[in-house]
């Protein structure tokens, strides 16, 4: 995906979320945050939000939270026959305070772009996530 781009043909925005399903349950008092690798070949500096959501698949209703949005460095601006490679980001969302989720046991990512790129999609792949202690 850090590769690749993707463009609506008729100008609508592109709505781009990743999902992870952890298989089991952790608990939120388990760490401070979690931090969201990335692989970033994206072009466009200050187009790129990543939201965070934990999310409860087992209980009733899938509740979750959200842990905010985050810009996304996209320092390398495009030039002309320019070939670098995507470079590695880490992102990191702290958990709450006094969290209204117990545990979580699944990951939802949610990238917003903003104008004038949003009927395009962002160069970003995700690596991996790590809980942060």
């Amino acid at each position: 995906a850090a590769l690749v781009r993707f463009s609506s043909t008729d100008g609508t925005p592109i709505k781009m979320e990743a999902r992870q399903n952890l298989g089991t349950s952790i608990p939120l008092n388990c760490c401070r945050g979690v931090d969201v690798i990335i692989r970033n070949g994206d072009r466009f500096p200050g187009t790129i939000s990543l939201e965070l959501h934990l999310v409860n698949t087992l209980q009733e209703g899938r509740t979750g939270i959200g842990l905010g949005r985050k810009r996304v460095g996209s320092t390398m601006s495009w030039l002309p026959a320019d070939a670098r490679p995507p470079v590695e980001e880490t992102v990191r969302f702290d958990f709450p305070a006094a969290p209204s989720l117990r545990e979580f046991d699944e990951l939802a990512v949610r990238f917003h772009l903003a104008h004038p790129r949003r009927d395009r999609s962002a160069k970003i792949a995700i690596q991996r996530f790590v809980l942060v202690r």
